[in-house]
C-alpha cells in the first residue's frame, strides 16, 4: 500500500481517496462509495457512517481521548 498526499494505491490503483470529513472507496469497476466522519467536540472520530447514514464504525474515547472498547 502507498500513500500519495490524500491518495492511497495499493497494487498501482486507487484505494482511497481522503477529503475534508471522510474518504471515498473504488470498487475494481472503479464506482466509487463515500464515507464521512461523525466528530465530537473534541475533533475525534466518533462514527463513521457510509452514504446512506448507516454506521460502518464506532468508537468509544475515555475523557483523556484515548480510543477504547466497550466491554
Amino acid at each position: 500500500m502507498h500513500s500519495s498526499n490524500s491518495v492511497i494505491y495499493e497494487n498501482g490503483a486507487v484505494k482511497r481517496v481522503m477529503f475534508d470529513g471522510g474518504y471515498a472507496t473504488f470498487s475494481e469497476a472503479g464506482v466509487p462509495g463515500w464515507h464521512y466522519f461523525l466528530c465530537d467536540h473534541a475533533g475525534n472520530v466518533r462514527v463513521v457512517a457510509d452514504m446512506w447514514g448507516r454506521a460502518e464504525q464506532i468508537n468509544h474515547y475515555y475523557p483523556y481521548e484515548l480510543i477504547h472498547k466497550p466491554l
